[in-house]
C-alpha cells in the first residue's frame, strides 16, 4: 500500500499507518473493558473486611459501605462502556486523518504539503462529529457513501446508552427511546466452553485432562423503558467490547480494501 510522503520525504507505510491504528483502538478498548471489573473487585473484597458493628462508628455502617460499592461499581461499569466508545470514535477519526492523507497524494502526483497534514489534522481533531456521522464521512471520503457493514445497528445502539449515561446519568428520557417508547440496546455475546462442558468465566483456564473448547457467539437484546435506570454487568461490558471491536476491525477490512483499490487501479 501507498508510502504517505511529506514534502517529497517518505514518512509512513499505509498499511503500516491502519495496522498501528487498529492496535491502540484494541488497547484502548481492552483497558476501557478493564476497568469495569475495578468496582466489581470491591463488591467482593467486602465479605473479608472486619467492619466494626453499625453502633460504634455511626458514619461508617457496614450497610452504607456495601451501598456505595455498589454505586461505585455501577460507575465502573457504566464509565467503562463510555470509554469503550469513545475509543471507537478515536480509532474513526484517526483512520479518517489516513484515508484524506492518501487522498489528498493521490490527487497530487504522490506528494502532499505540510500545508495540507496541517489542514487535514486540524479539522480532523475540530470535528464533533458523532460515531454515525463519522463512519458516514469515512466511506464518503472513500467514494462509497453506500457500504454497509454488518453489526452497524450493534454499533449506533450502544452509542445511545452512552449518550444516555453522559447526558441523564443513565436515567432513560425522551430522547433516548424510539417510536415504541424504548431505548433498545444489541450486542453479542461470547461464550467459551471447556472440554467438560463448563462455561469458562475467567482467563488464563486450564484444562487439566485436555481436549477442545468451544466458543458460541449468540445476540443479546435489552431494552428499557422511559424513567428506568441502564444497568449493566462486568461480563455485559466485555461483550459490548468485543462487539465493538469485531465492528471496527470490519471496518478496517473495508478501508484496506478500498484504498488498496485506489491506489492500484486509480479509481
Amino acid at each position: 500500500m501507498s508510502v504517505v510522503s511529506i514534502d517529497g520525504v517518505p514518512a509512513i507505510n499505509a498499511k503500516d499507518a491502519l495496522d498501528y491504528i487498529h492496535a491502540v483502538m484494541l488497547s484502548n478498548m481492552a483497558r476501557a473493558a478493564g476497568f469495569a471489573l475495578l468496582g466489581n473487585r470491591i463488591q467482593k473484597v467486602l465479605p473479608a473486611l472486619d467492619l466494626p458493628p453499625p453502633d460504634v462508628v455511626v458514619h461508617f455502617q457496614a450497610e452504607r459501605l456495601k451501598h456505595e460499592a455498589a454505586r461505585f461499581e455501577n460507575w465502573c461499569i457504566q464509565y467503562s462502556l463510555v470509554s469503550m466508545i469513545s475509543a471507537c470514535e478515536r480509532y474513526l477519526r484517526d483512520v479518517s486523518v489516513l484515508v484524506c492523507l492518501v487522498m489528498e497524494q493521490s490527487g497530487s502526483g504522490g506528494r502532499i504539503q505540510r500545508a495540507a497534514v496541517t489542514r487535514i489534522c486540524n479539522e480532523a481533531e475540530k470535528d464533533t462529529s458523532g460515531l454515525w456521522k463519522l463512519l458516514t464521512n469515512l466511506f464518503a471520503a472513500l467514494g462509497r457513501p453506500e457500504t454497509v457493514i454488518e453489526g452497524r445497528g450493534r454499533f449506533t445502539s450502544l452509542d445511545k446508552i452512552r449518550n444516555c449515561i453522559i447526558h441523564r446519568r443513565g436515567v432513560v428520557g425522551d430522547l433516548d427511546v424510539g417510536k415504541n417508547g424504548m431505548l433498545e440496546a444489541a450486542w453479542r455475546k461470547t461464550t467459551m466452553t471447556d472440554p467438560d462442558g463448563q462455561i469458562v468465566t475467567s482467563l488464563p483456564f486450564k484444562a487439566e485432562k485436555g481436549g477442545e473448547f468451544s466458543v458460541t457467539v449468540t445476540e443479546q437484546k435489552r431494552s428499557w423503558k422511559k424513567g428506568e435506570q441502564i444497568a449493566l454487568s462486568v461480563q455485559d461490558c466485555q461483550d459490548m467490547a468485543f462487539t465493538l471491536a469485531e465492528f471496527c476491525s470490519q471496518v478496517q477490512d473495508q478501508v484496506a480494501n478500498r484504498l488498496r483499490d485506489l491506489l492500484t487501479k486509480g479509481a
